[in-house]
């Protein structure tokens, strides 16, 4: 199934679609991934509770791919609270539009908040998880609550692999489909990670946002940007780093 999936990132790079050692390590570290995820999938109930770090830093939301469990952002939260952040989140997955991911989402945050007495937040979402992010920053997000949004792996433009996935998400994250416009967060709060060998998103320029920082993750694959000391410390400097002013537009 894994190997399945980077058959079109092959051959969608208009050359005899031959792997090699860096497709076979990436397929091989992907595949680990999955499999490690799918066995630890039913230790998720606790996940959802909100963990409190001893440092100052900013509270992080995290919120993961829809074709993943909220352990596939464990290592990341836990990462995160011993980098100082005050307090952080999985937020809950489960089913439906981004819209409805989107309200779930702003539940949980704002059961958080009052809790926690969490002011300001930052967010990092993975895959199709960073769309919701987009929605929830969008349309439901108190203004000047999210500091920074950081994606992982995020199709913003869609991902000619949606074509093969099931359920409204899947129409909703083609290529050209009319939610996504507009959906990113200002580019001067956003933050793109992405793999240079991520099967999920087709093409790979759709993980990155214009105006936006980027930053590419040579190798990389989807899940397996997870599971990626490289990942969590290019998270931790993105969240650390101080948000730039928003460009001053012309007058007309």
């Amino acid at each position: 199934m894994t190997a399945a999936a980077f058959v079109p990132m092959l051959a969608d790079r208009g050359r005899p679609a031959r792997p090699g050692r860096k497709e076979l390590g990436t397929w091989a570290r992907e595949s680990l991934a999955k499999a490690i995820n799918w066995i630890l999938s039913p230790l998720t109930q606790d996940m959802g509770r909100p963990r409190r770090g001893g440092g100052n830093g900013v509270a992080v939301l995290l919120v993961p791919d829809a074709g993943n469990g909220r352990w596939s952002m464990f290592g990341m939260s836990r990462f995160l609270l011993r980098r100082g952040h005050r307090s952080v989140l999985i937020a809950p997955s489960g089913r439906g539009t981004l819209e409805a991911r989107a309200q779930r989402l702003a539940k949980a945050a704002k059961r958080w908040r009052s809790k926690h007495q969490v002011e300001s937040i930052a967010i990092v979402g993975h895959g199709t998880g960073g769309l919701v992010a987009g929605w929830y920053v969008s349309h439901l997000a108190p203004t000047e609550l999210v500091e920074r949004v950081v994606s992982i792996g995020t199709p913003w433009s869609g991902s000619r692999m949606a074509a093969f996935a099931f359920g409204p998400i899947a129409r909703e994250t083609l290529p050209g489909a009319p939610i996504l416009d507009g959906l990113p967060p200002p580019s001067h709060r956003l933050v793109c990670l992405w793999g240079s060998l991520d099967p999920m998103v087709l093409p790979a320029a759709s993980a990155v946002v214009p105006g936006a920082t980027e930053v590419k993750l040579s190798g990389a694959g989807h899940l397996d940007m997870l599971f990626s000391a490289r990942t969590f410390r290019a998270v931790a400097e993105a969240l650390a780093t101080p948000v730039s002013e928003p460009p001053v537009q012309d007058e007309e």
